[in-house]
């Protein structure tokens, strides 16, 4: 008897791994993929900014790549928590903001919109940003309330794994891009 409720538990363990693998890990990773991959693609279009520089300093052409001030937003998405948390937190906001965008451009919601279009709305839009960015910013709260399970550590523990494959791929893929790994 105790082995069948041990069974059970596992075919349920196992079920909400694959349901959280499939949702939340893949998710994340093609999310820390995206923007650590933006990241590394950033930095590597500011070395090539500073070589850029140095070619002007000595009387050289320089690359055609050369922009001024690629590597900012790499810069802020490191300074402002860019791992685990801040692409998790991104992605809330994103998500929240998502949502509320597709509500507004309901036939109605688009209706009533062009009908009460005033600075008022324009204020209720800013107060519900800040609201949306409160909760991305507390996003385990949030997702522990959206995610009805007693495994909530699971559904973390599998984010962070997809977080972590996505951020490992996009480093490799740099690293073979500059050609510094085969």
């Amino acid at each position: 008897m105790t082995t069948d409720v041990f069974y059970e538990a596992m075919i349920s363990l196992i079920g909400e791994f694959l349901q959280a693998a499939l949702t939340a890990g893949l998710v994340l990773l093609a999310t820390s993929l995206a923007l650590n991959g933006f990241g590394y693609f950033r930095a590597r279009a500011g070395r090539i900014a500073g070589e850029n520089r140095v070619r002007r300093v000595l009387g050289e052409t320089p690359d055609a790549d050369d922009k001024k001030g690629t590597n900012r937003l790499s810069r802020k998405w490191v300074k402002l928590g860019g791992g685990f948390y801040g692409c998790v937190g991104l992605l809330t906001y994103a998500i929240i903001e998502l949502d509320e965008i597709r509500e507004l451009f309901s036939v109605d919601g688009l209706a009533a919109l062009a009908q009460n279009l005033d600075i008022g709305i324009l204020v209720t839009f800013f107060i519900e940003s800040l609201k949306n960015f409160i909760t991305a910013v507390t996003w385990p709260v949030f997702w522990a309330r959206e995610i009805e399970t007693d495994r909530y550590w699971l559904w973390i523990v599998v984010a962070w794994l997809g977080y972590d494959a996505g951020r490992r791929i996009a480093q490799k893929l740099s690293k073979q891009e500059d050609g510094t790994e085969q």
